[in-house]
């Protein structure tokens, strides 16, 4: 179960081991445990992204949109010009 912490608190994933669990930080924890911090209000589910979709806005940023018009040098103003 993914969640986001609300608050830093310990607790054992395992039940023998204790962690640290930090305050805005998205943790991957065993559904009991997630469902413990859940109900003391200490967490909450973390929402889950479609993975097209971020691979959709991941290659907005990556490949930048150029301009497609086609420019045509206008000989007939250099003439003029000399």
């Amino acid at each position: 179960m993914k969640i986001i912490m609300l608050e830093t608190k310990q607790g054992s994933p395992n039940g023998i081991r204790v962690e640290t669990y930090y305050k805005n930080e998205e943790y991957d924890i065993p559904e009991s445990l997630g469902n413990v911090f859940i109900k003391i209000k200490v967490a909450e589910k973390a929402k889950i992204t479609d993975v097209a979709d971020g691979i959709k806005k991941a290659k907005k940023v990556i490949e930048p949109e150029y301009d497609k018009k086609v420019v045509k040098p206008d000989y007939d103003k250099k003439k003029k010009g000399k």
